[in-house]
């Protein structure tokens, strides 16, 4: 797109443009008429801002701002005249002015700039709203290399349990993030699984070799010397080829049924 071009559009081809070029052209030429030099400058400017702490975001702002000047010269007399909008009522108004050279007077005219601060961004935050894997890539193209690593660490998408299975975690279900996971696959465990440092508990769902919820804690070591003991009088019978402990605590975590002839 040429510079001419790219002029058009910013100016006169917006669904918001308050003049044509034809009428803009006409009104300058009216106005330089007799004048020894002379032109019309156009002004478009924007700008957008946005402030983080801590990783979050605090206020985004987006400006634009637009206008033009007006300048007719004829001999030592100079004639200029500018405003904060480019519509037909303020380029006529400054054509007035500047065409006041023609009788041998200099002048200056102002229009006061025309607000154009728009809101573009509301008071709620991208992060707090949508599927985790849009919120996640949303935060990630905010933060550099470092502080992607720490957003890795403290709010990772997937936990390594005993077994050495890799599990998703699964941030959209609630207001605490869930770890489903089969029984046989924790065995061993005593700490219960957390992410933040420790700070957050990750809701367990603990399910049934046929992948079917057998109970949900936010306490392991709670679930282990309770129970465990009932879920295993109830589920051993119905799931023979898997391994269903006295103690959990000391049997080796699997993902796997129990070898044949076990």
């Amino acid at each position: 797109m040429s510079a001419i071009a790219t002029t058009d559009s910013l100016f006169f081809h917006r669904a918001d443009a308050q003049l044509d070029q034809e009428t803009a052209a006409r009104i300058t030429a009216e106005a330089l008429r007799g004048a020894d030099d002379g032109e019309l400058f156009l002004e478009y400017r924007e700008s957008e801002s946005i402030s983080m702490e801590d990783g979050r975001i605090r206020a985004a702002n987006y400006d634009s701002a637009s206008g033009f000047g007006l300048r007719a010269v004829l001999g030592e007399e100079t004639g200029y005249a500018h405003a904060g909008e480019l519509s037909e009522a303020a380029l006529k108004r400054a054509a007035a002015t500047v065409s006041a050279v023609r009788g041998g007077r200099t002048g200056t005219a102002s229009v006061g700039p025309r607000s154009t601060n728009s809101r573009l961004y509301s008071d709620a935050s991208p992060l707090a709203t949508g599927e985790f894997g849009t919120r996640a890539a949303t935060l990630g193209e905010m933060l550099d290399w470092a502080q992607q690593r720490r957003l890795d660490r403290l709010a990772p998408t997937h936990l390594i349990v005993p077994s050495g299975s890799r599990i998703a975690i699964d941030y959209n279900s609630g207001d605490q993030p869930v770890l489903a996971v089969k029984l046989q696959e924790l065995f061993g465990l005593t700490e219960h699984p957390t992410i933040a440092e420790g700070r957050i508990r990750l809701v367990l769902h603990l399910l049934s070799p046929a992948q079917r919820p057998i109970q949900v804690t936010s306490d392991l070591a709670g679930f282990w010397t309770g129970s465990y003991k009932a879920v295993r009088a109830d589920l051993r019978g119905r799931y023979p080829k898997h391994p269903w402990p006295e103690d959990p605590l000391t049997a080796p975590p699997t993902a796997r049924a129990k070898p044949r002839g076990q």
